[in-house]
């Protein structure tokens, strides 16, 4: 008669049994952050950003791309001076002085009209400036070092860039007034084109702005053609004045 041989269950020792249920918790736990990760994502409750949102993010990513003389310690510092000139070239007090500097040394009616129609403009795009940039008043990129010409409040903000604003003005003024052709037209656009990049390159503005900027100069510029001051207009208001 065979006997029935009891086998005991292994015996655990205590430090077996507290890493199994260390790592048994240690597992649990894991589940429950994938899970309350999974919650989050997609929570239907949770806010979601705007399709504008996600939009000027990715302005600001592609943008940050270009800002490569935002400093001197920039990838490309060593150039931030020579970009800083073609700024200067943009600001609006040039744009007001050199008209000025023209008028008290000439003579010639078509440069004095000129010269007027000048101002005249500048003093417009200022005007469409201001109230476009307290409308948007979008800050500036914090690459952004705050070292332009002359900054004022409204200078502050960012959209949209009112130097591009005068290229794509000034560019469609004279082409339209000395009806110029062919290569002067894409010297326009190439100056117009470096003016947009060489704010980006500071860190001065998004691509949405200098974009924009341009367009919205172009139709400045086809504003003041459309309603271009002539030699005998100025005379006639000069007399106006003159006789009261």
């Amino acid at each position: 008669m065979s006997s029935t041989k009891h086998r005991n269950p292994p015996v655990l020792d205590k430090s077996t049994k507290h890493n199994k249920t260390k790592d048994f918790n240690s597992k649990k736990r894991h589940i429950e952050e994938d899970t309350s990760l999974n919650d989050d994502l997609y929570d239907p409750k949770k806010p979601t950003k705007s399709l504008f949102d996600q939009f000027l993010e990715l302005d600001l990513q592609l943008s940050s791309i270009f800002f490569v003389c935002a400093s001197p310690n920039s990838r490309w510092g060593w150039c931030r001076p020579l970009i800083k000139i073609i700024e200067i070239f943009g600001d609006g007090l040039v744009w007001m002085l050199v008209p000025v500097a023209f008028l008290i040394v000439t003579e010639e009616k078509w440069l004095i009209e000129f010269c007027v129609n000048i101002l005249a403009a500048t003093a417009f795009d200022l005007c469409v400036l201001f109230l476009l940039k307290m409308l948007a008043s979008r800050p500036r990129p914090v690459a952004n070092k705050g070292d332009m010409l002359i900054v004022v409040a409204v200078d502050n903000y960012s959209f949209p860039s009112g130097h591009c604003t005068r290229a794509g003005m000034m560019t469609y003024i004279i082409i339209e007034y000395f009806n110029l052709t062919g290569g002067y037209i894409a010297l326009g656009g190439v100056w117009v084109i470096v003016m947009a990049i060489s704010r980006l390159m500071l860190g001065r503005h998004y691509i949405t702005d200098v974009i924009c900027g341009t367009v919205v100069g172009f139709m400045e510029g086809a504003v003041v053609i459309a309603v271009w001051i002539t030699v005998d207009n100025l005379e006639s208001i000069l007399s106006l004045f003159l006789r009261t």
